[in-house]
């Protein structure tokens, strides 16, 4: 897989503790893939599958920055917990 965009290194006491606000665990690949590089942008990113309507579907695979500077920070609630946003509610 090749990188098109990341935000470089983040400390990992910024991940731990977010996941300690939200009364989560992330896994340590996750950790460890998002520690090196926020915000992470893949060059190909997409994939297609057949969804649970036996429609074709696709989605696009992107991470949050651990960098409240970002725009598209894991810090704004709206992407975390909103369903519209693919989130989860109440997380």
């Amino acid at each position: 897989m090749e990188i098109f965009h990341d935000n470089g290194e983040v400390e990992i006491d910024v991940i731990l503790n977010f996941g300690k606000k939200i009364n989560y665990s992330f896994p340590k690949t996750y950790i460890s893939l998002v520690q090196k590089y926020d915000s992470l942008q893949l060059e190909d990113n997409c994939f297609n599958f057949t969804n649970i309507y036996d429609k074709d579907d696709e989605r696009d695979l992107n991470f949050l920055s651990f960098k409240e500077d970002k725009v598209e920070n894991i810090f704004d609630e709206q992407s975390v917990s909103d369903p519209e946003y693919a989130g989860i509610p109440h997380l």
